[in-house]
């Protein structure tokens, strides 16, 4: 028997929920109300569980609702990229960008976001950076490579950010430290949203993005980051 078709809020987020995701995760989240994008956004991980959203669609959807959040808070990562950032955002701290309004920050957290990248792309990955703290976004950063106990400074990093964001390249993968941020966010369960600037090869850094929603760079000119 045919249903009836869904109204334009409702088609928008099925939509995004089968693709992410699938059709059945879909049918269940919009028949409880989540009928547009806005609605979908205040889900959690255990709001999620407790309607019966299974561990392995728990894996996949999740980070595509957190990467929505994301967006929703300031257009998205992907749109500020393209755009010219504010001069006066540009940060000159070692580890610290420009102060977002304390009412836009992670609540308990210090930073909204961080940011692990190989060194070898530092000034796309602080254009990143800019694009962000002109949007409100409090960021932490390496500009200074970490010195003395780097592993504390890593750690501290990660348990003080609301969500990490690492930007994989060939060099991340072939970086020691790359390594064990990634892992040790993952470890830590933390928020993932993954940014890729080339076109890798990408292998043990998969194994812990795999099924996440990433923003693809890799073919974005450096002029218009």
């Amino acid at each position: 028997m045919e249903t009836s078709k869904p109204d334009s809020r409702e088609s928008e987020a099925y939509k995004f929920i089968s693709s992410t995701c699938c059709e059945e995760c879909a049918s269940n989240l919009v028949a409880r109300g989540y009928k547009s994008i806005k609605a979908i956004t205040r889900l959690s991980e255990n709001s999620l569980s407790s309607y019966g959203i299974t561990e392995g669609h728990l894996d996949t959807l999740f980070p595509a609702i957190e990467e929505l959040k994301l967006s929703a808070k300031k257009n998205t990562v992907s749109d500020v990229s393209h755009q010219t950032p504010a001069p006066e955002a540009t940060s000159t701290s070692a580890t610290d960008s420009t102060p977002g309004n304390s009412s836009q920050q992670s609540e308990g957290l210090e930073y909204d976001v961080m940011l692990s990248y190989a060194w070898a792309h530092k000034v796309k990955v602080l254009q990143i950076r800019d694009a962000l703290t002109s949007r409100g976004f409090k960021v932490w950063i390496d500009e200074e490579r970490m010195s003395e106990n780097i592993y504390k400074a890593m750690h501290n990093a990660i348990v003080s950010s609301e969500i990490i964001v690492p930007c994989l390249s060939k060099e991340y993968e072939n970086s020691a430290n790359c390594n064990r941020e990634l892992f040790h966010t993952a470890d830590l369960k933390k928020r993932i949203v993954p940014i890729r600037l080339d076109n890798g090869p990408f292998t043990w850094s998969a194994l812990i993005t795999s099924g996440k929603v990433y923003i693809d760079f890799s073919n974005t000119p450096a002029s218009n980051w």
